[in-house]
């Protein structure tokens, strides 16, 4: 079979069908359009919000009110140390001290519940009061 092709080939020459570059409508075979890819879209990075709070990156007065602004912030007897109980986003407490950064943990008398050593990222100040002479509450 292959004498044949071979035989075939010498006498015909080669066949254009087969022939690299062919073009049935003849000239030049275009070349190929690029199809445009889509660029990768880069995964989002979570950012750290800092939490504002009086005396950032230095000491907080001891009897500074704050609040928590975790769903559910943990109350530890030492600073990393044994969970105490929590305490819930919005609950109030004074500080009791609170060394300048980078330490991370705040001493905080709660208003209710446990009391104890706290994340410093997940406090921020209480708002103020404000008192109107001649009003009740």
């Amino acid at each position: 079979m292959r004498l044949i092709a071979v035989l075939l080939l010498l006498v015909v020459g080669p066949v254009p069908a087969l022939a690299a570059g062919y073009n049935p409508f003849g000239g030049a075979t275009p070349a190929p359009v690029p199809v445009p890819q889509p660029a990768p879209t880069p995964a989002p990075v979570p950012v750290p919000v800092p939490v504002p709070m009086p005396g950032q990156g230095s000491a907080v007065k001891a009897g500074t009110r704050v609040v928590v602004t975790a769903a559910k912030l943990n109350v530890r007897a030492t600073p990393n140390g044994k969970i105490l109980g929590t305490q819930a986003r919005g609950k109030g407490g004074a500080i009791v001290e609170c060394p300048p950064k980078p330490v991370l943990w705040c001493k905080v008398n709660y208003d209710t519940g446990a009391d104890g050593y706290s994340a410093r990222a997940y406090l921020k100040a209480a708002p103020a009061l404000t008192v109107t002479p001649g009003t009740t509450r």
